[in-house]
């Protein structure tokens, strides 16, 4: 069996940059939508949908700086399922960009002035579509995430519960 060597460094600056780059895309674009894009949202409607998505990426950028600021010795490899803990970690956040720009694309053609009438996309839809989406990042990008940003507070838990 291959031993490969995952550099969690690069990992986590990873995630940070992709949840920069998400979150500020989806917030410029549902901010701008109803105004300047006439996308067919009004400005309530878009942001139920920011309150839908940028906790996500919020959270994961509060671990992020948790975790610079601990003073504490991390450990920058694993060694072991390496090619799983990438896939897992980046391949949901590919899914829910391809999936964003899709949902958001097919909500705005569904919704245009002259479609037929209760043809389009509902809102509710929508923000079911994009809740499954984030619901995908929860359950695996989520929880990849607090164990390359361990904080001083996750590991204290822990070991309390190992003396138990």
């Amino acid at each position: 069996m291959r031993i490969e060597i995952v550099d969690l460094d690069a990992e986590r600056i990873w995630v940070v940059k992709a949840s920069l780059l998400l979150a500020g895309a989806t917030f410029a674009f549902f901010v701008a939508a109803p105004g300047l894009l006439k996308y067919p949202l009004d400005f309530d409607q878009s942001i139920r949908i920011l309150q839908i998505v940028l906790p996500v990426f919020v959270g994961y950028l509060g671990l992020a700086t948790a975790f610079v600021f601990q003073n504490t010795v991390r450990s920058t490899n694993v060694y072991s399922n390496s090619s799983l803990i990438r896939l897992l970690l980046r391949g949901p956040i590919y899914v829910y960009s391809l999936g964003i720009v899709v949902v958001i694309s097919v909500f705005w053609q569904t919704n245009l002035p002259g479609g037929a009438p209760a043809s389009g996309m509902t809102i509710d839809q929508l923000a079911w579509l994009v809740s499954a989406l984030v619901g995908l990042l929860a359950a695996t990008t989520g929880l990849i995430v607090t164990k390359i940003f361990p904080t001083d507070e996750a590991k204290a838990h822990k070991d309390g519960e190992q003396n138990e």
